[in-house]
């Protein structure tokens, strides 16, 4: 009789050794399961596919790649037959043409008057005017080369505005709500002459007008515009376009009064 015990013992403990062998089996099947499924959620598998391979265990023959954003393809790599792994790099690229992030390449001189939340008005390369933005980033370096930094802007993509354009960018500096605002006055107004730099202004004379040259002492240029530090008050009207052709008459005029 206690051979028989003995007996029944040993096969006891077997078959329960076998037990949880299975239930272990069975636990690193789950986690191989769900490590799969997963895996086909990643890849954003339709959810109807994916319950017909978890109640039927069917596997379709082709598999949709889903984007998560809607977009334009604008680069593909992919080959037909090719072989390619999770480390193989982008094999689609996709764009959103609707919203367009626009670089413009900002002076170091100038760069620090450049902030989040600036206004910029975008032009195309014959002048046209694209639309608004306004500036969301700007790079904390410098590149060494060009010594200049980069502002970031968002735009509406349209018919006339597309990826890869170049584009001309005027940014106004934003203006704390406790500064001062600055005069400025449009690049080409501003000439030098017998080494000082001046706006031409008008003066009254009767029926006629003539026009005056004023000293002035600007600021750095921003956006084809330059602040006015000194010189000049706020509303005066100032020549822009026909300044060069002042500047060569007053220049004329001075050579023949030294005759």
């Amino acid at each position: 009789q206690q051979s028989g015990d003995a007996i029944a013992g040993a096969e006891l403990s077997r078959r329960a050794a076998d037990v949880q062998q299975a239930e272990l089996a069975v636990t690193l099947a789950i986690a191989e399961r769900d490590a799969a499924l997963s895996t086909v959620r990643l890849l954003n598998q339709n959810p109807e596919e994916l319950q017909a391979l978890i109640d039927h265990s069917t596997i379709a023959t082709t598999l949709t790649l889903r984007a998560p954003v809607a977009g334009t393809v604008v680069e593909n790599r992919a080959v037909l037959g090719q072989q390619v792994s999770g480390d193989g790099g982008a094999l689609l690229s996709l764009a959103d043409p609707a919203r367009l992030w626009v670089l413009a390449t900002i002076p170091e001189a100038v760069l620090a008057r450049v902030t989040p939340g600036s206004a910029a008005e975008v032009q195309a390369s014959d002048g046209r005017r694209l639309g608004a933005a306004t500036i969301a980033a700007v790079t904390p370096e410098i590149d060494p080369h060009t010594r200049s930094g980069q502002a970031r802007s968002a735009i509406t993509g349209t018919a006339t505005v597309r990826p890869g354009m170049f584009v001309q960018v005027r940014i106004t500096p934003r203006i704390a709500a406790d500064s001062t605002p600055v005069v400025t006055v449009p690049e080409a107004a501003l000439m030098q002459f017998e080494g000082r730099t001046v706006v031409f202004v008008a003066v009254p004379a009767g029926e006629q007008t003539t026009f005056r040259a004023q000293t002035v002492v600007g600021g750095p240029a921003l956006g084809g515009l330059v602040p006015i530090l000194s010189g000049l008050e706020a509303g005066t009207a100032v020549v822009v376009q026909g300044a060069f052709l002042l500047k060569a008459d007053l220049g004329k005029a001075g050579a023949s009064h030294e005759d």
